[in-house]
């Protein structure tokens, strides 16, 4: 699979990890790793989309006023042709599950939505069963977790170890 556009690793048989955050992934994402006779399938590996809320969005802030309004596959679609470019992996903005439904929801409604990186809260107790729920949805291709906030040591604290 070749991905274009934000940086991203695919990881043979493990779904697509972008960068800036700790990803996990749970199955191929559509077309990876496999051997075929289509064309190679161009995606836009990191894209996000919301429906623009300041209380949910807090992190847009003044310098960011561009950005604060809705995007949605309908937005990204002419500009994904006129690239030519296949579709996206839509990644989460929001760190709740929640998004991983709105997400999905969106991945079911547009085909240029070819995968969702969602989120889980990987240090909870019952992140394992979490997980296993997620891993059901055909769409879901990996989680993340943004860990740029986090204290230095946060990767190496035992919960979020065990969750991972």
């Amino acid at each position: 699979m070749l991905c274009v556009g934000r940086i991203a690793r695919v990881v043979q048989g493990h779904g697509v990890i972008p960068a800036g955050g700790m990803g996990i992934g749970l199955r191929p994402c559509e077309g990876a790793g496999r051997r075929h006779n289509r064309p190679t399938l161009r995606l836009d590996a990191h894209q996000h989309f919301w429906t623009y809320s300041a209380q949910e969005f807090g992190w847009i802030d003044a310098r960011m006023q561009s950005i604060a309004r809705d995007f949605l596959p309908p937005d990204l679609a002419p500009v994904l042709a006129a690239a030519g470019l296949d579709g996206c992996i839509a990644v989460q903005a929001r760190c709740s599950l929640a998004e991983n439904e709105f997400l999905l929801g969106l991945a079911q409604q547009h085909a240029i939505v070819r995968g969702v990186v969602g989120w889980a809260d990987l240090c909870a107790p019952d992140a394992t069963a979490v997980v296993e729920r997620l891993a059901q949805r055909p769409r879901l291709c990996g989680l993340r977790h943004i860990v740029q906030a986090e204290p230095d040591d946060f990767l190496l604290r035992a919960d979020f170890r065990r969750g991972v």
